[in-house]
């Protein structure tokens, strides 16, 4: 449990500081396009990288997408945009499907426009897995499905996607 503390302030950390950095002011964290030529933002890096969809809501892991492998091999798996951020803590780092419960937890923090910040917690309630299709050295792959209960108020979001993102130790 001790491990999930530091996660939990990671994604809180990036929610909190990171949407003052969205120059188009919308909160997706894409920053706007750029005239006639488009751009800006968005889409799934290339073999790295986490997509999910929170509440009906598209989500792309534009600014960070990694895994961090403990020493007790567990791994913690995060991904953030400018305004919204998933962390999933998985007590082994083995393919297989992981149910969320006390060893095993996703959070998501998020920004609202208003400036106000969420924290959905599957610590705090609800369900769902992690499952880990591919592991390496360098690279874990797998998907992810969970109703996560709220830390501020009453509540759950429902969150689904896919992860592949590099390993760091």
């Amino acid at each position: 449990m001790l491990r999930r503390i530091p996660t939990l302030f990671l994604c809180l950390l990036f929610a909190i500081a990171l949407p003052a950095c969205d120059s188009d002011g919308d909160g997706d964290g894409n920053g706007g396009g750029g005239g006639n030529g488009g751009g800006g933002g968005g889409g799934m890096m290339v073999d790295n990288g986490i997509e999910a969809t929170i509440d009906g809501e598209s989500f792309v892991a534009t600014l960070v997408a990694i895994a961090d492998l403990d020493t007790d091999g567990s791994i913690t798996i995060t991904g953030s945009n400018l305004a919204t951020t998933i962390g999933i803590d998985l007590s082994q780092s083995a393919t297989g499907t992981y149910q969320f419960n006390v060893d095993n937890t996703a959070t998501v923090v998020r920004a609202t426009n208003a400036g106000v910040t969420e924290a959905f917690s599957t610590a705090v309630s609800g369900s769902g897995s992690a499952t880990i299709t591919s592991i390496s050295a360098t690279q874990v792959e797998g998907t992810f499905s969970f109703t996560a209960g709220s830390l501020n108020s009453t509540g759950s979001i429902n969150v689904s996607g896919g992860f592949s993102v590099n390993i760091v130790e």
